[in-house]
């Protein structure tokens, strides 16, 4: 028996179990309000058990470190990520 792929596509990055925190970095020269207002949006659809770190970084690279509430928890899950990446082009994930 012979089996042909009509299509491949690779797997999603697997998340990592035991990870506890999101971290999000955020460039603040590019950042809008009507995009926080959206990521507030993004993190309340994919409520989770991870704490939520965000990394406000200015023209300087200095970072402001935010560490949001318990009831901004968030699942890590693919679609919040795309969703995230989304909203904006430039951000970078990592997850602990």
């Amino acid at each position: 028996m012979k089996i042909k792929a009509t299509e491949i596509r690779p797997l999603p990055a697997p998340l990592s179990p035991s990870a506890k925190t999101v971290h999000l970095k955020i460039p603040l020269a590019q950042v809008t309000s009507s995009q926080l207002v959206d990521l507030k949006d993004v993190v309340i659809a994919h409520s989770g058990l991870c704490h939520l770190l965000l990394h406000m970084v200015d023209a300087d690279q200095k970072e402001t470190l935010i560490a949001l509430p318990d009831r901004y928890a968030v699942d890590p899950s693919e679609p919040f990520q795309s969703r995230v990446k989304t909203l904006f082009q430039s951000s970078l994930f990592s997850l602990e």
